[in-house]
């Protein structure tokens, strides 16, 4: 089954929702699935796999956000476009600095495996720091303001910037 790429979901910079409406739970995982072009099964192993992590109901339902619907658009285009398998896609996850998002302290850092491994994205990680234990996940804004590769990409693109201002002191 080939994948619907969605493009026409609204997102913040164009003022067309406001941002906890784009993070609110609104979807059940048949009506995404449908939306993206994929099987329920594949969302699963989306889930399973740390690229997404879906709001739970009381009753454990998944439900799905406008966000995390761009989450998944573009999970199918590095798959689809770009050629990258779900070990690729979860190292990228894996390279946003949540510690730097987050203003972890070196203390936090030390003892956090998102930092000191970044093997996969911090929302799937174990051995968390103080700072992250009690958090909800999808709730986060490591996890809430990277819904898109365009986004980490002019993130990494800033912290590479800063560093070659700092190395130029």
């Amino acid at each position: 089954m080939k994948s619907k790429i969605l493009k026409a979901v609204p997102n913040n910079e164009e003022g067309s929702l406001h941002p906890d409406e784009d993070d609110a739970p609104l979807f059940t995982i048949g009506i995404i699935a449908k939306m993206i072009g994929v099987s329920v099964h594949t969302l699963r192993l989306y889930e399973s796999s740390g690229l997404i992590v879906p709001h739970r109901t009381d009753s454990k339902r998944r439900i799905y956000s406008r966000n995390d619907v761009r989450r998944l658009s573009s999970i199918r285009y590095l798959i689809e476009e770009r050629g990258l398998n779900l070990a690729g896609i979860k190292m990228l996850l894996s390279l946003i600095p949540c510690w730097d998002i987050k203003g972890c302290s070196d203390e936090d850092r030390s003892n956090c495996d998102a930092f000191s491994k970044m093997v996969e994205p911090c929302w799937v990680i174990a051995n968390k720091s103080d700072k992250c234990l009690n958090d909800k996940c999808w709730e986060c804004p490591v996890y809430t303001q990277f819904t898109s590769f365009q986004e980490i990409k002019g993130r990494l693109s800033c912290l590479d910037k800063e560093e070659d201002v700092s190395s130029d002191d």
